[in-house]
């Protein structure tokens, strides 16, 4: 399916997160609960309960069942698209990435402003 412009970019916003967390858990730099190293499924478990909000805005609206999930075959379009298109745009940005989240970290909100200064300290390092 070949989506507009807008939409196609709405997807890979709302898959962004999702995209960083599979990186840097094919790089083996995540950690369980307690340190401990995660097998594909508790990560795909973790990553698609930290992707509630982003799996509506993708989809569009909120399809958890009674119990709570999303339908298997949503959460595996949404991670398709999140390793298959948005993850291969990000990777080469993580630098810059990891930057901004560590601020973001310590700050909890950043301006557009303060984005461009990590990004110009990056650029002239």
């Amino acid at each position: 399916v070949i989506r507009s412009g807008e939409e196609h970019q709405g997807r890979c916003i709302a898959a962004g997160g999702y995209a960083v967390e599979f990186i840097l858990y094919r790089s083996g730099r995540t950690v369980g609960p307690g340190g401990g190293s995660l097998t594909d499924k508790r990560f795909i478990d973790i990553s698609m309960a930290n992707s509630w909000d982003d799996k509506k805005s993708f989809f569009g609206t909120d399809y958890a069942g009674e119990e709570k999930s999303w339908p298997a075959e949503m959460d595996r379009e949404f991670m398709t698209f999140g390793y298959q298109v948005v993850a291969p745009m990000l990777t080469p940005k993580m630098l810059a990435i990891e930057a901004i989240a560590r601020r973001l970290d310590l700050m909890s909100k950043l301006s557009g402003d303060q984005v461009r200064e990590i990004l110009a300290q990056l650029t002239s390092s």
